[in-house]
């Protein structure tokens, strides 16, 4: 399996700050290099606190969101597979 974090942004707009995330991730058979599953997952959530902390933690929280996910999206495929 393999994945790659596309974007992971903060974002300030009129007096407020939004984290934003996007992650790809792929299954891909060893020795083959064939992709038996691929998927991206994107979030964005707004941040309460304007400091570096909230913003760094809110990240994260996009971050897990994404990464769920593709857990659920690859576990589908998993589960319809022959």
């Amino acid at each position: 399996m393999s994945g790659r974090v596309e974007r992971l942004d903060e974002i300030d707009y009129g007096g407020g700050v939004r984290v934003e995330a996007k992650l790809t991730a792929a299954l891909v058979v060893p020795g083959t290099g064939a992709v038996v599953w691929s998927d991206d997952a994107s979030n964005g959530l707004s941040v309460d606190t304007r400091d570096v902390n909230s913003v760094v933690v809110e990240m994260g929280h996009a971050v897990e969101k994404c990464i769920d996910q593709l857990m659920g999206s690859l576990s589908d495929h998993l589960r319809t597979s022959p």
